[in-house]
């Protein structure tokens, strides 16, 4: 496994924090991979989620919106470990998620809104700020 140092760029030079100094001085004259950090999901994000998707199918469906969101994200975010021969199940949380992770994960909750239960979402519209839910 690779070892990851965060840091950030400002006026052409990296920063890193003083706890990674001594980790920078193992790898002098060695090469490095520089690269964007993707952020977590969006505020944007979350509030399109709750509040227009899954307010429709919970509308649709009679279940509450938590109710909604537990059964997409043991839909699309259930992964499976082994362990000494069995299989675990965990669920990621929301909580877990980047950016594109959480709308790759909104596009798959729409796209079986539309086809298993035919329900018409609206697209996000990115100049609107939805309400907290």
């Amino acid at each position: 496994m690779k070892k990851v140092l965060l840091g950030r760029v400002r006026n052409g030079a990296v920063e890193v924090q003083r706890f990674f100094k001594q980790d920078l001085a193992k790898i002098e004259g060695k090469e490095v991979e520089i690269s964007p950090v993707e952020g977590g999901k969006t505020q944007q994000q979350l509030r399109y989620l709750w509040g227009v998707v899954y307010k429709i199918i919970s509308e649709h469906t009679g279940f509450t919106s938590e109710e909604v969101s537990m059964v997409y994200k043991k839909k699309f975010l259930t992964y499976t470990k082994e362990y000494k021969g069995e299989q675990y199940k965990f669920t990621r949380g929301l909580s877990d998620l980047k950016k594109s992770e959480m709308a790759e994960f909104i596009d798959k909750v729409i796209k079986h809104a539309t086809l298993e239960l035919a329900l018409i979402i609206p697209e996000p519209d990115e100049d609107f700020i939805y309400p907290i839910m």
